[in-house]
């Protein structure tokens, strides 16, 4: 599992193409007042970079029958989900909230939905 660090001045926290992040960014999308369960799916091609903005929520990803859970807790810390990883989901605060950078638009035909198709990869 691959985590990065953020840098920091003060409170402005941010993120750099080449440094932080290592390819270049086609979605940005936020879930909000998170409360409960989300994922259980995998994405073909997407690869995704995710940073926890309030709250705490846990993340278990599966890739080549490793399975790793994290709990991201703080905005210094992102958590990169590679293509071909099964990913749950789920709140530890109640109202939560995340923000995804992908490299990719939004593709239906990329997700994975069912963990039997899963494991098939």
């Amino acid at each position: 599992m691959k985590t990065i660090k953020i840098p920091h001045v003060e409170n402005l926290y941010f993120a750099e193409l080449g440094k932080q992040i290592d390819f270049e960014i086609k979605r940005v999308f936020f879930v909000a007042n998170f409360t409960g369960h989300r994922g259980g799916h995998a994405n073909l091609k997407v690869q995704e970079y995710v940073f926890v903005t309030k709250g705490a929520v846990r993340f278990t990803l599966e890739k080549d029958g490793k399975k790793e859970t994290i709990v991201l807790d703080t905005i210094d810390t992102g958590l990169f989900i590679g293509e071909k990883t099964w990913i749950d989901i789920e709140s530890v605060e109640d109202e939560s909230t995340y923000v995804v950078l992908a490299n990719s638009i939004y593709n239906r035909a990329d997700y994975v939905n069912t963990y039997e198709e899963f494991k098939k990869l």
